[in-house]
């Protein structure tokens, strides 16, 4: 199992990765942004020695130029991930081991990857990723665009970033393993929204998922009044 979680920014995306990885089978770690790169679906071989350069831009909104790899929780030796990129040839057979070895090391025995403008790749994953579930966080707009603002965003550039971020998710909604998970119903029923999620990733529901925990791989943004690792609330409603 592989599900790869987009969405825009601040519709939860952080929280369910957070609670994904407490589950004992699911390594979810820190953001990566591979997966939103169109030229490394398109063009494996001629763009992935660009991966270190910081110049393959995500084809989004917010067109974030780097793709992170080499964080501790993924716990790869530079030339070694350098090896795996050369040897690669094609994106599938990079991501796959380099997300599997890192579950591995975690003692997990299936990973998800977390980063908002995945919901970008939603489009080319199933073709690369036939087995993976696409799955998509959203949120009430104004909620979102409100929590955008207060991390330091326009008006306006969150409200387009709200809107590019869902329509691109949901215009792949048909997919049959597409998953919407809607922020509202999370923290105000994390534990059968969480059962119901599981189920459709067919691994077993572990209440230990919804207990907090002293950190994680990603530190809390300073404007959330409500820390990803801690117990899910609903007071981010409204």
């Amino acid at each position: 199992m592989a599900g790869l979680i987009g969405g825009s920014g601040s519709t939860g995306s952080s929280v369910l990765a957070s609670v994904l990885n407490r589950h004992s089978e699911v390594f979810c770690g820190p953001e990566t942004y591979l997966f939103s790169k169109m030229q490394l679906y398109e063009n494996w071989q001629d763009f992935k020695s660009e991966i270190f350069d910081g110049k393959i831009k995500s084809l989004a909104w917010h067109r974030y130029s780097k793709i992170l790899l080499k964080s501790e929780a993924y716990n790869w030796e530079v030339d070694k991930l350098t090896s795996l990129i050369e040897y690669s040839n094609f994106i599938e057979e990079f991501a796959e081991e380099f997300f599997r070895t890192a579950a591995s090391e975690h003692g997990k025995k299936y990973w998800a990857e977390k980063t908002p403008s995945n919901v970008y790749g939603f489009k080319q994953l199933p073709d690369h990723f036939p087995n993976c579930f696409l799955i998509h966080t959203l949120r009430n707009p104004y909620d979102t665009i409100a929590s955008l603002n207060k991390r330091g965003f326009s008006v306006y550039y969150a409200t387009c970033l709200y809107l590019v971020n869902v329509c691109v998710g949901l215009a792949m909604r048909q997919y049959k393993q597409y998953i919407p998970v809607v922020y509202e119903e999370l923290v105000s029923n994390p534990e059968v929204e969480m059962q119901i999620l599981c189920d459709k990733l067919g691994i077993k529901y572990e209440a230990s998922m919804l207990q907090a925990v002293e950190k994680g791989f990603d530190e809390d943004i300073e404007s959330w009044e409500l820390s990803e690792h801690d117990t899910i609330q609903d007071k981010g409603v409204g």
